[in-house]
């Protein structure tokens, strides 16, 4: 009996820890300089060292699965979606996920909250936004000038076919979508219309794709159906929660 309290009340304070932790305790500027620095480096050499985490499972064959082994955190790590930069982060969410896969590291919820914090308010300074960026100017701003990462490209041509023979390729595929159209009974109701998420793999045995959805805290390895997927897809403007006024899809496709 003595044994059950005592872990009770360590489990209890090891909760409470998570839930008051403080960001200001990070060297914020130093963890940003290292990302950079490192994944900048990594730009010029093919080589990867991904022993930190999980293999890549990737079969080129048609009619088998394929899974991308990618780190995850949801927008609001810490749970505080009143905050707007956090409501509003799913664009530097994915593309922190993107980057740490590329790192073959995993990722911390300390890190993943001040990063997040961190590029919001760089893009509110250096652009006058951080709530919705399409796909290009995600790629553009995020990837290339907040990172120092080249190795991506913006595609248009996105189906189920070409976002599956990217993931059969070894890339990962970032999306933005209308998250109504997603039908994740997760979101706040009526969910996001505008949001990005991160497609690691796809099983074709039941013919779903496999994402990291930082919309959500159960997020990770969620499966859609291709269908509803590829429907949801669109490329929203950018701008402070703009109208989304035509269907055209888009794709960031980040490679190692």
């Amino acid at each position: 009996m003595s044994f059950v309290i005592i872990f009770f009340g360590t489990f209890i304070f090891f909760v409470e820890s998570l839930n008051n932790y403080d960001i200001s305790s990070l060297d914020l500027p130093a963890i940003k300089a290292k990302l950079k620095e490192e994944i900048k480096s990594m730009g010029l050499n093919k080589k990867v060292d991904t022993t930190s985490t999980l293999p890549d499972v990737i079969n080129e064959e048609k009619g088998t699965a394929v899974l991308l082994s990618v780190p995850f955190t949801t927008q609001a790590p810490d749970g505080h979606w009143e905050d707007q930069r956090f409501q509003d982060g799913c664009e530097e969410a994915s593309v922190f996920m993107a980057m740490k896969w590329v790192k073959g590291e995993s990722i911390n919820k300390g890190e993943a909250k001040a990063i997040i914090l961190d590029m919001s308010d760089w893009e509110l300074q250096s652009y006058g936004v951080f709530a919705d960026t399409n796909a290009q100017d995600t790629a553009d701003r995020l990837i290339r000038d907040y990172f120092s990462y080249h190795k991506y490209k913006v595609s248009k041509d996105v189906t189920v076919e070409s976002i599956i023979t990217q993931l059969r390729s070894g890339n990962l595929v970032l999306v933005p979508a209308n998250g109504q159209r997603l039908y994740n009974p997760h979101y706040k109701a009526p969910g996001p219309e505008q949001h990005m998420l991160v497609v690691r793999g796809y099983n074709p045995a039941t013919d779903e794709f496999i994402t990291n959805d930082p919309g959500t805290r159960v997020g990770e390895g969620y499966h859609y159906k291709s269908k509803i997927l590829i429907g949801a897809i669109v490329d929203y403007p950018t701008g402070n929660h703009l109208p989304t006024v035509s269907d055209k899809k888009a794709m960031i496709i980040v490679s190692k």
